[in-house]
């Protein structure tokens, strides 16, 4: 029992430090996929799966707070949440025709990419 809660609790932490990073950076709940696959033993894909909602809460919290500050085009939001739609789609759907091998040198390879972007870009 006294386990289970400690887990729980982990579990909590983990995703109140996503969700500052997420408010902070707009890229929290990228972390939560190796978080979740790495430290609590998610399988890769159910990683990618249970992150979904959590970017959706997130998101939509971020996106009042900066609408409310003025800091939000709504054109740019709306062509972005449309590409955003069809690109879940098609990657959901890839996603059942890679291995865990190569879902997560996929997807560090897109981490490194953003990383260097942001570091030099």
């Amino acid at each position: 029992m006294a386990r289970r809660v400690w887990r729980g609790a982990g579990r909590a932490v983990i995703g109140l430090l996503v969700g500052l990073l997420n408010g902070l950076l707009g890229a929290g709940a990228t972390l939560l996929v190796p978080a979740l696959d790495h430290l609590m033993g998610a399988p890769r894909a159910a990683a990618h799966g249970t992150a979904l909602p959590l970017i959706l809460l997130a998101s939509s919290v971020s996106l009042s707070i900066y609408a409310s500050h003025g800091r939000l085009s709504v054109a740019v939001g709306l062509l972005v949440a449309l590409g955003g739609t069809l690109g879940g789609l098609v990657g959901a759907w890839l996603m059942r025709y890679l291995s865990a091998v190569r879902l997560r040198r996929l997807f560090g390879l897109a981490l490194v990419v953003a990383a260097v972007r942001m570091l030099w870009g």
